[in-house]
């Protein structure tokens, strides 16, 4: 009943709010304005009334269609922690043989597709994917270079990804909390924005990247692009390759 209701909420939201400045690509409704997240700080521009998607769910869904127009065959895409938002698009899509995993925890809801992995550990032999996907997960991990080194191991040669964490760009070093550490909930919101956040990123973070054995690049859609889907003109999606 409540997910009923939930539903109703939105679509009524939907309506109040519908116009035409912004267009969400995850649901294709069209929207006078955002649902302020944060007081939109840091240049956000807010979520989607109906679906709530986020602004870097949006820049995601939009390069993973043009991403998947492109292909011609089909690939093996290994999803972590997989946004509800991308979840539909990406499990019913002819394209590709779609696996999402998460860590499982009480108290949250996974469809019943969802592998229950450590991403210290998965669960899944050397070159099995074409692509990686991993948004706003490494920060949660103190032993983030175990994290990568296995996204690239499971990452076939030639294969590509989008591996994205929260970064300050005036920080050169990642500042983060130590294996000997043990921070409250409310010091790691005080350090590093969430009381479930072990680190903030960074311009370092690109080095561990390559140094987990991955080429980096960072794609920025067009000005044009980022206001009519309400992007956020600061955060480029993180695309890694494997040669």
């Amino acid at each position: 009943m409540k997910a009923i209701l939930r539903k109703i909420y939105h679509f009524v939201l939907a309506l109040i709010y519908c116009g035409d400045k912004y267009e969400c690509p995850c649901c294709g409704r069209k929207f006078r304005k955002l649902r302020v997240i944060n007081n939109n700080k840091n240049g956000r521009k807010g979520a989607c009334w109906y679906c709530g998607s986020y602004e870097r769910t949006r820049s995601y869904k939009l390069y993973l269609a043009d991403f998947i127009s492109h292909l011609d065959h089909k690939i093996k895409f290994l999803h972590i922690a997989p946004e509800e938002q991308l979840f539909q698009f990406l499990s019913n899509n002819g394209s590709i043989d779609y696996t999402a995993g998460d860590k499982r925890m009480e108290g949250y809801h996974y469809p019943k597709s969802v592998v229950d992995v450590d991403i210290l550990h998965l669960p899944f032999e050397d070159s099995s994917f074409d692509f990686v996907m991993c948004s706003h997960v490494l920060e949660h991990i103190k032993d983030d270079k175990t994290a990568i080194a296995e996204l690239n191991r499971v990452l076939k040669s030639g294969g590509m990804g989008i591996i994205q964490v929260p970064l300050d760009d005036k920080l050169d070093i990642t500042d983060e909390e130590g294996f000997d550490e043990n921070l409250t909930p409310a010091q790691r919101l005080a350090r590093f924005g969430q009381f479930d956040h072990v680190k903030m990123y960074g311009k370092d973070f690109f080095d561990r990247l390559r140094q987990g054995g991955f080429e980096v690049e960072q794609f920025v859609f067009p000005h044009s692009v980022r206001e009519r889907y309400g992007l956020n003109d600061d955060e480029p999606i993180t695309v890694v390759y494997k040669h």
